[in-house]
């Protein structure tokens, strides 16, 4: 838990929450829109009313028709703009933070500017790795509804969704230093992967993989239960937190991470402030 406790340290600890604040509000026009393009709350509804007998791709890949077609494309090209764009933003701020010891928004789109193309090249690598792993889970999911038992069916293409959700979190996992890899090393987008996919190794990278994937599971988790409700507006709300707070600690923890692995003195301690204060002798 070593690289969880030292991103809430980020978070929370260092300017007594300032942080947190200032990137989840930023991260929420994010958070709003993913909770249109890929709301979790229908998970619970596709379990609920699971049939088997569809064979249709786009059918299957929209979870038996419960994702809205046109909202998610809608959605998720909306998605694909503001996270760019935010998220050049904020890794910016938090990269000089840690880089100069400053944490300061000087202006919306003149930090922009900074690291628009690195995070640009991990949008479109992410969201290809999205896909893909997508469209081999539905097509399994299509062969699943060749089966005439729905329980059996449903059972086959819950694991297939858990099993791939597991593998997104792996290569986030493995690619967890890449940005900060094209951002301070200026190392191209492959190289960065493949210098990233080197370092996260053995232990660590099970240390990581947890790291990454226990936060993301919670709030996928809460999006998935809200689901129940069955309110349209409870879903939005929570799933717009829920999707804030994944970004929020992801873009926090790939820079956090990067400075604990590799060893590098950070600049964002305040003197003040101590790691560890031996217990009083009685």
């Amino acid at each position: 838990m070593q690289y969880f406790k030292k991103t809430m340290e980020y978070l929370f600890v260092l300017e007594k929450g300032k942080r947190f604040l200032t990137i989840f509000l930023l991260f929420l026009p994010v958070g709003f829109v993913a909770a249109f393009a890929a709301p979790n709350a229908v998970v619970f509804k596709w379990l609920s009313n699971f049939t088997v007998g569809d064979t249709d791709f786009w059918h299957a890949w929209c979870l038996n028709g419960n994702l809205n077609r046109d909202v998610t494309l809608g959605g998720l090209c909306v998605a694909v703009v503001f996270i760019m764009f935010f998220f050049s933003v904020i890794s910016t701020v938090v990269a000089r933070s840690m880089r100069v010891g400053v944490f300061k928004l000087s202006g919306i789109f003149r930090e922009f500017n900074e690291n628009f193309f690195p995070v640009m090249a991990a949008t479109l690598m992410y969201g290809a790795i999205t896909i893909v792993i997508k469209a081999l889970m539905t097509a399994l999911f299509v062969m699943f509804q060749t089966f005439e038992d729905v329980v059996v069916a449903a059972l086959f293409s819950c694991v297939v969704g858990i099993l791939s959700f597991f593998l997104l979190c792996f290569m986030a996992t493995i690619g967890v230093l890449y940005l900060p890899f094209m951002v301070f090393n200026g190392l191209r987008s492959f190289h960065a992967f493949t210098a990233s996919a080197s370092k996260i190794t053995g232990k660590l990278q099970v240390k990581m993989f947890f790291a990454v994937t226990l936060p993301v599971l919670v709030c996928v988790g809460t999006g998935v239960a809200v689901g129940a409700a069955r309110n349209v507006i409870a879903s939005v709300v929570v799933e717009t937190v829920t999707y804030t707070l994944i970004f929020t600690y992801i873009v926090t923890l790939t820079f956090v991470s990067y400075y604990e692995i590799l060893g590098l003195k950070r600049e964002d301690y305040p003197r003040e402030y101590f790691y560890y204060k031996p217990k009083r002798r009685s």
